[in-house]
């Protein structure tokens, strides 16, 4: 293309000063040249050493000759032969997008609007450049020899084939390739996605949200620059191994292990170089090591992702996973399944999904407070020097969203079940279970068909809608399942719940709001039901003192309710107790009980058992040894 003296090249070279007419071919030296045609065809041979050959508009025959050469051939259908070495075919000068694979020996097809691979013919080529069409993407595949492929600027598609590729991605939203071989992939910027496929492979992110999928293989993926630079919020990269002993490394900010596609795993982010070996037979986590990796996304299965110091993020995808925060500010994402989700110290989000999620404090240093109605608002209530609750704050600040249950700690806990499911915002179902565990722990299930578990401990169970500041009760649709577990227990409820005391010496008690309605206990057939048992007492006083409670019963349901054979009847006013069948005797009146009321005592027997009944004189109604 220059009609004047040519320069360039070293001192003392036989081309400088040179101008050349009416000339389309040139052979070049056996040194490093560089060679330009124009718009004619040109057959342009640059002999030994490493060359730059450029063969501008014609269809041009480009020879690179021995050395590592770097070949452009321009507009029109040109031939490329890069000889012996590591040779480049440079497409970065053309104008629109170029569909480049090395595995044919036939013209190339495909790409942009006059782009400068339509028609070439490429033999020789280690190495591609693509273009800088923002626009529109690059296509460019290697062959079966160590490739590398750069698509430079754009969204492009790059796949590497067999032998071992470097693949570059740069600006744009480009998917790297590497197929077989030991791969290098690594992503200079924008949304990469990222596949080494078979072999062990490195995979690099770089600035922007990329995705790395290792594969098959022992691989190596690294996280980027994960902070967006204007806001300092960090950008988070997906690690995926996926099968093979794999090692993670992160930046400590927004990388993510995924474990997608894999049997269920077990990770603990406790462990110095995070080496996992544990899960059933096949899992992805085996063998894997994970540096400075804050954040996991489980499997389809069973996981156990446990968290570290810092603030993690954890999805439990599918399957009934335990996701475990520890320290810090963690956020715990069960998404499907019944999954139990542990925050541990720190304020933490705990967000169930569509199944059945836990809200553990099994681990919690003191007793909590929840309550279930503030989910999706503030912050919840937590160890904050309140009575009864831990003075190291531990769990204060959490949110809980989509959560069916929760499990308290080993020590005195106040759950609070929610009132409705829906709260304005969302809708979710408002059948709560709460598990006590140890410590005297106070249960409310509110509103629904709640199941409280009171656990070790002398714990109050309140199946009903309670107002804990003005003590009252109000009746609701649902029915209860109240079991007290081991210790002295007081279970409210109503007829129609589940009532089991447990061991010790456990009250079931009747409450009521108001005097608009009362209640009727049908001993007999809550026994035939299967629904009452380890039952020491029950109380029929209302909350004002004027609701006329009922209770029947027979001898052998103080049998089958009691385990010491004797039932407590505690009530005044109104409150009714009437025997169904005969044998009663009273054989004692004004006997104190442990409660420093009078009671009269009756007795019957069941077989060869004797059943004592002991019912406060203070009920105005006892139709016992006298009916019927």
């Amino acid at each position: 293309n220059n009609t004047g003296g040519q320069t360039g090249g070293w001192i003392g070279n036989h081309a400088e000063g040179d101008t050349l007419v009416g000339i389309e071919n040139v052979i070049g030296t056996y040194n490093g040249d560089s060679i330009t045609g124009d718009g004619n065809n040109n057959f342009l041979d640059g002999q030994n050493g490493a060359d730059t050959i450029m063969g501008g508009a014609g269809a041009d025959t480009l020879l690179g000759g021995s050395g590592d050469d770097t070949l452009g051939g321009g507009e029109g259908a040109d031939f490329i032969d890069g000889g012996d070495g590591f040779d480049t075919a440079d497409y970065s000068a053309s104008p629109t997008w170029v569909n480049i694979d090395l595995s044919v020996t036939v013209a190339q097809t495909g790409g942009g609007v006059d782009n400068h691979g339509l028609g070439d013919t490429l033999t020789g080529i280690e190495e591609v450049l693509g273009t800088n069409d923002t626009l529109h993407g690059d296509v460019l595949t290697g062959d079966d020899a160590d490739n590398i492929l750069d698509g430079l600027s754009g969204n492009d598609t790059l796949h590497g084939g067999g032998g071992n590729d470097t693949l570059y991605g740069h600006e744009g939203f480009d998917v790297l390739y590497g197929g077989d071989g030991d791969d290098l992939l690594q992503d200079h910027g924008g949304n990469d996605t990222l596949y080494g496929g078979a072999g062990d492979d490195a995979l690099v992110g770089g600035d922007g949200r990329d995705v790395l999928y290792g594969g098959e293989g022992n691989d190596t993926l690294v996280g980027g620059n994960t902070t967006d630079p204007a806001s300092s919020i960090p950008i988070w990269d997906t690690l995926n191994g996926g099968a093979g002993a794999d090692v993670l490394t992160g930046l400590g900010l927004g990388e993510v292990a995924d474990y997608a596609g894999s049997l269920a795993v077990e990770i603990d982010l406790n462990n110095v170089i995070q080496v996992q070996g544990n899960g059933a037979a096949g899992n992805d986590a085996i063998g894997d090591e994970l540096h400075d990796i804050l954040n996991v996304s489980g499997s389809s299965f069973a996981d156990t992702l446990i968290g570290n110091e810092h603030d993690n993020y954890f999805w439990g995808q599918q399957g009934d996973d335990l996701l475990v925060g520890g320290a810090g500010a963690d956020t715990l994402l069960g998404v499907e399944g019944d999954n139990t989700l542990e925050g541990g110290t720190g304020g933490d989000v705990l967000r169930g999904g569509t199944g059945h999620d836990i809200a553990s404090y099994r681990n919690a240093a003191a007793g909590v407070l929840v309550d279930m109605n503030d989910q999706n608002k503030e912050p919840l209530l937590y160890p904050d020097g309140q009575a009864g609750a831990g003075v190291d704050g531990e769990e204060h600040g959490d949110h809980l969203l989509f959560i069916d249950g929760v499990w308290g700690s080993e020590h005195g806990d106040t759950l609070l079940g929610r009132d409705v499911g829906w709260d304005g915002e969302y809708n979710m179902s408002s059948n709560d279970e709460l598990h006590g565990f140890g410590g005297d722990d106070s249960l409310v299930g509110f509103g629904g068909s709640d199941s409280l578990y009171g656990g070790d401990g002398n714990d109050t169970l309140i199946g009903w809608k309670y107002d804990l500041l003005n003590t009252n009760m109000n009746r609701d649709s649902g029915v209860d399942l109240l079991d007290g577990g081991a210790g002295d227990d007081l279970l409210i409820g109503a007829p129609e719940d589940s009532v089991h005391g447990g061991e010790g010496f456990d009250v079931f008690a009747l409450e009521a709001e108001d005097l608009s309605f009362s209640h009727t206990l049908d001993l007999s057939a809550m026994v035939s039901e299967g629904r009452i048992s380890g039952i020491e007492k029950i109380s029929l006083y209302g909350v004002n003192g004027w609701e006329a409670n009922v209770l029947t019963l027979q001898a052998s349901d103080v049998l089958d309710v009691s385990d010491t054979d004797t039932l407590w009847v505690f009530g005044e006013g109104p409150a009714e107790v009437i025997a169904t069948d005969s044998g009663w005797s009273l054989v004692g009146t004004n006997v104190v009980g442990s409660d420093g009321f009078d009671y009269n005592h009756y007795t019957n027997t069941v077989g060869t058992s004797i059943v004592h009944l002991m019912v406060a004189e203070d009920i105005a109604t006892q139709h016992v040894a006298s009916f019927p």
